[in-house]
């Protein structure tokens, strides 16, 4: 009776596991939850917030061909941020941006291309913000899809 309850008990575990999985893996990035259902897209509008520092915003913009230019102020903060993308709807990993520093303190500046999904210009990216490691909490879910820029 064993041999049939113990391989049953761990095909069983493993299926949830397996289903459970991508939703672990998901970890959201820190959003107010008053703001959770709120975003922004900054290839269409203006995102911008208040901090502790001055108002900080972001920016994208298309350049040639599938560029685009991410511009970030970040006022008050000493260390260099980094900008993180995830798929708003599909995990597919993590891309780490790294962000020039300009002339000017607090105001960053990268140019990337997306991560190709085999959706097309239709994925939506959700733009996350860590400074020292720590993810940076903000009021609102800054997201981009690259059809938005045509």
């Amino acid at each position: 009776m064993i041999r049939i309850v113990l391989p049953v008990l761990l095909i069983a575990i493993l299926a949830v596991s397996a289903w459970q999985l991508p939703r672990w893996l998901d970890a959201p990035s820190p959003v107010s939850e008053s703001a959770a259902d709120s975003s922004c897209r900054p290839l269409t509008e203006n995102c911008q917030w208040d901090t502790n520092g001055g108002m900080a915003t972001i920016t994208l913009s298309r350049l040639s061909g599938d560029e685009l230019q991410l511009d970030l102020t970040l006022p008050g903060i000493e260390t260099r941020p980094l900008v993180i993308l995830t798929g708003e709807r599909m995990y597919m990993g993590e891309y780490p941006l790294a962000l020039q520093s300009t002339e000017h303190p607090g105001i960053y500046r990268t140019s990337f291309v997306p991560p190709f999904c085999t959706t097309g210009d239709e994925m939506v990216w959700r733009i996350n913000l860590q400074v020292a490691g720590q993810p940076l909490a903000l009021p609102f879910r800054i997201l981009f899809s690259p059809s938005e820029a045509s």
